[in-house]
This record gives structure tokens, C-alpha cells and sequence, in this order.
């Protein structure tokens, strides 16, 4: 499983992803969030999800083309929200029920990504923490509250979900220089679950003589 040809998913992921917590930290306003959303965090990062699929990498064609569809979705329905008419009114619960079915699809891609190195991993294991703390705030109805103070919910969540953006940011940075100098510059970790797998076996090992036989 790679995910070494994902650089405009990555960097999509990343900068969307941080603007998006300036929103919720109360720093940016919604329209600079909508239009990065749509083009950046939607457009950009589905078509990188199809460059995926041209070479073969599953993982970070779903990876790109879901949360690029799901960017496209969100700015359609804060659209709906402001310019359309009851019946395309969302609720919080509404909303909340639609973050779930997110975060499953994020642990899928968790499992699955504990066989690569470990950046990618805690990349996602950010992302699943973040998506669960914005969907309780969602069914909290967090969203009737008057400050950010007042929002722990969606406040744990974005504070998820910026960490989660810097690590794309490194990750990012670490295979666009692998790929200018030739060689590995940052560190991205071993597979997580071979160092478990090997850990095991050592271990089991350890408990044996050199005749094979159990202590």
C-alpha cells in the first residue's frame, strides 16, 4: 500500500483542513472557508484521488475521492443552509448523523493503514479523534451556543483536527523531499504493524532455548 503519489491530496487535505479550524476557532469567516472547500479541499483533492486509482493505490484513491466528496457535500449544504428553503435546512442532528458515517469510514482507513509507516496512521487516528469530537458536538446541539468557550466539543475537535493537518503538512514535506533529493529527509516511522508483528516474535523467541524448547 502506498500513498507516495498523493502530494496535491495531501497538500488539498492540509491546507482545508487548517482553514477550517481557524473557522471554528472563530478566526476566519465562512465564505474564505466555502470557496477553499470547494475547489481545494473538493475539486482538487478528488482529482488527486483519481490520479491514485490511474497507478493502482486503493488506499489513497479512497482516501482523497471520499473526503474530496465529502468537502463538496458540506459547502453544498451550508449553501442549502443560507440560500435555500426549509426543506434544505439541515438540523445538528442531521448533521451529526452525517459525521458518523465519516468517522466509520476513518477507522476503516485506520486499520488498513497500520500496515505503513507510522505518520500515516497517527495522521488518521487524529482524523477519527477530531470527526467523533465534532459529531458530539453536533448531536449536543453546540451550535446554539453564543462563543467558542462555550463549545468544548467542537472545540476538542478542532484542536484534533489542526494537529491532524500539520501532520499531513509533515507528511507531505517528507515525500515531496524524498522525491527532490533521492533520499529520505524526514522521518516517517516503520510499519506499525510489522513492529508489533516482530515485537511478538522477538519476544516469543526470547522465551525459547537454542533447542527451540519453551522456558
Amino acid at each position: 500500500m502506498q500513498i507516495a503519489d498523493g502530494h496535491n491530496g495531501l497538500a488539498s487535505f492540509a491546507i482545508t483542513a487548517t482553514l477550517f479550524q481557524f473557522h471554528n476557532f472563530g478566526w476566519v469567516k465562512v465564505p474564505s472557508v466555502l470557496f477553499l472547500g470547494m475547489i481545494l479541499g473538493g475539486l482538487v483533492q478528488m482529482f488527486a484521488g483519481l490520479l491514485e486509482f490511474a497507478t493502482g493505490n486503493g488506499f489513497g484513491f479512497a482516501i482523497f475521492s471520499v473526503f474530496g466528496s465529502f468537502w463538496i457535500t458540506l459547502v453544498l449544504i451550508i449553501l442549502g443552509k443560507m440560500f435555500m428553503g426549509p426543506e434544505m435546512q439541515t438540523s445538528e442532528t442531521d448533521m451529526g448523523w452525517f459525521m458518523l458515517t465519516f468517522l466509520i469510514f476513518t477507522f476503516i482507513l485506520l486499520v488498513s493503514s497500520l500496515k505503513h509507516n507510522t505518520i500515516l496512521p497517527l495522521l488518521i487516528l487524529t482524523l477519527f479523534l477530531g470527526i467523533l469530537f465534532l459529531m458530539i458536538s453536533h448531536f449536543c446541539n453546540e451550535a446554539s451556543k453564543a462563543t467558542v468557550s462555550e463549545r468544548p466539543f467542537k472545540l476538542t475537535g478542532a484542536i484534533f483536527l489542526l494537529i491532524n493537518s500539520f501532520m499531513a503538512y509533515y507528511f507531505l514535506a517528507a515525500i515531496l523531499m524524498e522525491d527532490v533529493y533521492q533520499r529520505k529527509i524526514l522521518p516517517v516511522g516503520p510499519s506499525v504493524s510489522d513492529f508489533l508483528f516482530n515485537r511478538r516474535r522477538r519476544a516469543a523467541n526470547y522465551r525459547r532455548d537454542p533447542e527451540g524448547r519453551v522456558n
